[in-house]
């Protein structure tokens, strides 16, 4: 891991340049909607990296922690859809559906209408949805374990913190307590962590760099797994920058 802010700047700002010069991304419709689908997927983790990377220097840890956690969640997301993405894409079009039904439900006790009647009957006919998060981080593992070096296989293998489904306990869960407004949160402007007296709230001299380091090899997998499937970017190149020192 990199200890200094420019260098964690240029490895960051070299991974997204990866993905913006394959942009505008074109494809065909005899090529299916999985290419397409993929290629903004992963322009939207490039975009999340640019946005951690815009916080080195500031003192809002929490925040980085924050977008670190919304990075893994697509990564994962994307990682499993292509394991076998024309019967997985559309499984997570349905979870999709099923949200937007409960926002547009929701919204009536407003006088508000979501959806269009036509897509509140699909919404309700939609079948299928897709495993929790950390299911599809295992899956993710076992399976691209065989097909992409990086990627660790076996259960003790995935209880190491490298790996996509140790990331959901090291990371993801630590991230969910700045997500959802836990007490820790708090913790990041107490000068005493509130362990010991007196108590004092003051302005953090600066955050942390770990989790905008951490994005690198976060998104380095969803970058493999795009390479296996469409060609781009370099491999090499992407180990390259998460290997940076």
């Amino acid at each position: 891991m990199l200890s200094d802010p420019a260098a964690i700047r240029r490895a960051n700002e070299a991974l997204v340049a990866l993905v913006h010069e394959q942009m505008p991304h074109k494809s065909y419709r005899q090529e299916g909607i999985w290419k397409p689908l993929a290629a903004g997927l992963i322009l939207r983790m490039a975009g999340t990296v640019e946005n951690l990377t815009r916080l080195l220097g500031s003192r809002h840890e929490d925040d980085s922690l924050v977008l670190l956690r919304a990075l893994y969640e697509h990564v994962v997301t994307f990682c499993w859809i292509a394991i076998e993405p024309e019967d997985r894409h559309l499984r997570w079009h349905h979870s999709a559906l099923a949200w937007r039904l409960k926002l547009h439900d929701d919204a009536k006790r407003l006088g508000l209408r979501i959806l269009s009647a036509k897509e509140e009957a699909e919404a309700r006919e939609a079948r299928g949805s897709m495993p929790s998060l950390p299911d599809r981080a295992s899956e993710a593992d076992t399976f691209w374990a065989d097909h992409i070096h990086g990627f660790l296989s076996d259960l003790a293998e995935r209880r190491d913190a490298r790996s996509l489904r140790g990331m959901y306990t090291g990371l993801y869960r630590l991230a969910s307590q700045a997500a959802h407004a836990q007490p820790e949160t708090v913790d990041s402007y107490a000068k005493n962590k509130f362990r010991t007296l007196p108590r004092t709230i003051e302005v953090p001299a600066s955050g942390s760099l770990f989790y905008i380091d951490t994005a690198r090899p976060v998104f380095a997998y969803a970058l493999l797994v795009n390479q296996f499937c469409f060609g781009w970017p370099s491999s090499e190149r992407v180990w390259e920058l998460v290997r940076a020192a």
